[in-house]
């Protein structure tokens, strides 16, 4: 019995590879395998000729270069990430008050939800293209985009007050995110759903005995509903920081593919700029798991 019951493990156990099968080749083949070749890449120069590629190690001179003595790097990279770091809590602030919103009973419900997911189906279309180069100067999307900018948000008085009492960089950033403001609302459309299937986790008996404990709306928002919202707030930042540091406008991603076909530093620079990229990247993500690591534990007791 032994036996025959090992043998069924077994069995069970080669079933569940064979279904699994089909995806590990194509994690190996599209994901791992590239991976690894790229950081290989990274610690060569490589020149392209007709016939073939020039290999030549050069260890850790690509990251040398583009950390110490390089300063386009950093030109693109400082902006950009000053920007995002902005921009991501404010989406997450638009979503949560989104989600909080479309969790209400009100008439027409499903229609508004479905109005503030339907960014979600446009954003790999040509629309957000066009509202990002509106945002640039051009595009043919500029009369769109300055029509649905808020006017308070480009009233010359707020933009003199911001100059004024900032720092250039800083006002300079927070301008930046004014004239994004579009782009902002049409990137929080799976965070609002997200944070809105986290307040219909949420049990209503816990807010009946709160109700009942005498707890007032804005007592039950900060004891329960941001509470329970934690892990989903987490998902909702990861998301955000991933959604937005592969934007189709990154500067990074365009530097990267200007010195792997036009640049004359070759593939194995810009793949050592995109492994500089992922580890910034990586570095925020932990960073945003030890803020929530406290409230998480917090929570669970």
């Amino acid at each position: 019995m032994a036996i025959k019951k090992l043998k069924i493990e077994t069995k069970q156990k080669l079933q569940g590879l064979g279904f699994m099968s089909i995806w590990i080749v194509g994690l190996l083949l599209f994901w791992v395998y590239p991976l690894v070749y790229s950081f290989v890449m990274s610690l060569n120069k490589i020149v392209i000729q007709a016939e073939d590629l020039i290999w030549t190690f050069v260890g850790f001179a690509n990251y040398g270069q583009i950390l110490l003595k390089d300063t386009a790097f950093w030109d693109q990279w400082i902006p950009f990430f000053m920007e995002s770091v902005a921009m991501i809590p404010i989406i997450i602030l638009f979503s949560i008050i989104s989600a909080l919103f479309l969790n209400q009973k009100f008439p027409m419900r499903s229609f508004f939800r479905a109005v503030f997911f339907l960014p979600v189906l446009f954003t790999t279309g040509g629309v957000v293209i066009n509202l990002l180069a509106a945002n640039t100067g051009g595009g043919a999307a500029a009369g769109m985009s300055n029509t649905l900018t808020l006017q308070f948000l480009q009233d010359p008085n707020l933009l003199s007050f911001i100059h004024s009492y900032f720092d250039p960089k800083i006002a300079g950033t927070v301008t930046d995110i004014l004239d994004s403001f579009v782009i902002i609302l049409w990137y929080s459309g799976v965070q609002t759903v997200l944070l809105l299937a986290g307040l219909q986790s949420i049990s209503p008996t816990v807010y009946e005995a709160a109700s009942i404990d005498g707890a007032n709306g804005w007592e039950t928002l900060w004891k329960i509903t941001l509470p329970g919202l934690v892990p989903f707030i987490l998902i909702v930042a990861v998301y955000s920081v991933v959604d937005q540091f592969t934007l189709s406008a990154n500067p990074i991603m365009g530097m990267i593919q200007r010195n792997m076909y036009e640049g004359t530093r070759g593939m194995g620079y810009a793949s050592a700029i995109g492994w500089l990229y992922v580890t910034f990247v990586m570095l925020i993500l932990a960073a945003i798991f030890l803020i929530f690591r406290k409230a998480l534990v917090q929570r669970e007791r």
